[in-house]
């Protein structure tokens, strides 16, 4: 009996052993994934494919595996991209570059399921910096022309070099799955900062762009097309007296994507959709731009929510609108909800906007305009023109409002309204059923007239409303 249970006891130490030894292997080879790619995000060079430094004129990539140097000399570009090749063709991984600055005399071509990380990227420590060369025309970092996967940029310093350019963005991708890029700075690109596109009939879907500052570049700051991006957590701007520049943010065919908590600033606009549908804006800021903060542009179904949008149209006092809303006969501008957003001047700022809200005549309807505070404009604060759409209680234009008068004919009663209403619906409160009628008697009372006779004095219950 002794026996059979020092047996059993044997066995089970021994099972217990190897799913010890299983469990630890499993632990140190889980940091990689089937494309090699690095998980361990708080020291990635530890396992990074290759690492890759500057030692005065000269360039060097050590693979991260057997610590060889594989690749070395003067040019930056060259050794990135070799490194950046080796990774991708086995594969995946990391390609991490040391802080320092690297300048790049053409482009950094980029490679399905390989990241390019950095060392830092502010000037709170050491950066990054892919710098580009005096005339070199091309973009510091794109893709082939083919479809991409999985791409990430991360931590990085990209600098164009405006003064000796005359094209090139900071990174140029093509139909590429899931891109991030995140905790970069980008700035004096002769373009834009980023651009991504479609190529032989396939989109970019769901780019990811986190935690950038972008700014200083000639045309956009991101220009986005394709479906399903998250934008979360950047600061995008110019110069807003540059006048050649273009929006902060371009959305182009950019169904169901997000865009959170950021600053779009000093640009020609803050922020375009254009024929984008499903796009949710959300909590940021759009201010000091030349023209309109943010534009939907034949785009439904979008929501704009929870913003502050303050001190655009610097183009000119009463140019452009805090929000536009503009659609066309083939692709109008319908079913959008415009909410909760302050759109306005701070305290002792002059009035620029010529409407806080504004949708234009003829193809924008069903759009429901609710819940923003407007405050800080002349009368015109919100303009519409669709026959179904909703505007209502919005703080500072008030579209509707109700209560009873009693008096002789005429009553002179306050409609509340922010502009003179368009009709107003009476009710007698007596017993017998007086005619009575109104009129707009001047731009803040409504006259209702009654035939209970000139000395009588009756109660008659009104609701004004404002409609253009």
């Amino acid at each position: 009996m002794q026996l059979s249970r020092a047996y059993s006891l044997s066995i089970i130490l021994l099972t217990l052993s190897l799913l010890l030894l299983f469990t630890n292997y499993a632990i140190l080879t889980s940091n990689y994934n089937s494309k090699g790619s690095t998980q361990n995000l708080q020291n990635p060079a530890v396992e990074a494919s290759y690492i890759i430094w500057a030692d005065g004129s000269a360039i060097y990539a050590k693979n991260g595996l057997t610590s060889i140097i594989e690749y070395s000399g003067t040019d930056a570009t060259t050794v990135i991209n070799n490194a950046i090749t080796a990774t991708h063709n086995k594969g995946g991984g990391t390609v991490f570059i040391k802080a320092g600055n690297y300048t790049i005399g053409a482009s950094i071509i980029l490679k399905s399921y390989v990241t390019i990380e950095g060392e830092g990227w502010g000037e709170q420590k050491a950066a990054t910096t892919l710098r580009l060369a005096d005339n070199v025309n091309d973009d510091v970092m794109r893709t082939l022309l083919q479809k991409n996967y999985h791409i990430t940029v991360r931590n990085l310093q990209i600098e164009g070099n405006d003064a000796h350019q005359t094209a090139g963005n900071g990174i140029m991708i093509y139909a590429a799955d899931r891109s991030v890029i995140e905790f970069c700075m980008i700035k004096w690109c002769k373009d834009s900062g980023i651009c991504t596109a479609g190529y032989g009939g396939d989109n970019c879907i769901q780019t990811i762009l986190k935690n950038l500052f972008i700014y200083g570049c000639g045309k956009y700051a991101v220009y986005l097309t394709g479906p399903d991006n998250l934008v979360q957590g950047v600061d995008l701007g110019h110069d807003y007296m540059q006048n050649g520049t273009e929006p902060a943010l371009y959305l182009h065919w950019a169904d169901k994507s997000i865009i959170a908590d950021s600053f779009f600033w000093g640009s020609k606009r803050g922020i375009f959709i254009d024929k984008s549908n499903n796009v949710l804006v959300t909590g940021c800021r759009v201010d000091y731009n030349r023209y309109d903060g943010i534009v939907l542009c034949n785009s439904s179904r979008n929501v704009i929510d929870s913003n502050e949008i303050v001190h655009n149209s610097q183009y000119g006092i009463g140019y452009a609108d805090g929000i536009r809303l503009i659609g066309s006969e083939k692709i109008p501008c319908n079913n959008n909800t415009i909410s909760n957003n302050f759109i306005g001047e701070e305290q002792n700022f002059t009035q620029y906007h010529r409407y806080a809200i504004n949708e234009e005549a003829p193809y924008c309807d069903s759009n429901c305009i609710i819940g923003n505070n407007v405050h800080s404009y002349s009368d015109e604060r919100i303009r519409w023109s669709g026959a179904n759409t909703m505007v209502c209680n919005n703080i500072g234009f008030i579209t509707e409002n109700s209560g009873t008068a009693t008096g002789t004919s005429p009553i002179l009663v306050a409609h509340g309204l922010s502009k003179s209403p368009t009709s107003v619906t009476l009710g007698v409160n007596e017993a017998i059923p007086y005619q009575v009628s109104w009129i707009n008697y001047n731009n803040t009372h409504i006259a209702i007239y009654h035939n209970a006779g000139e000395t009588v004095a009756i109660t008659i219950s009104w609701h004004a409303e404002y409609k253009p």
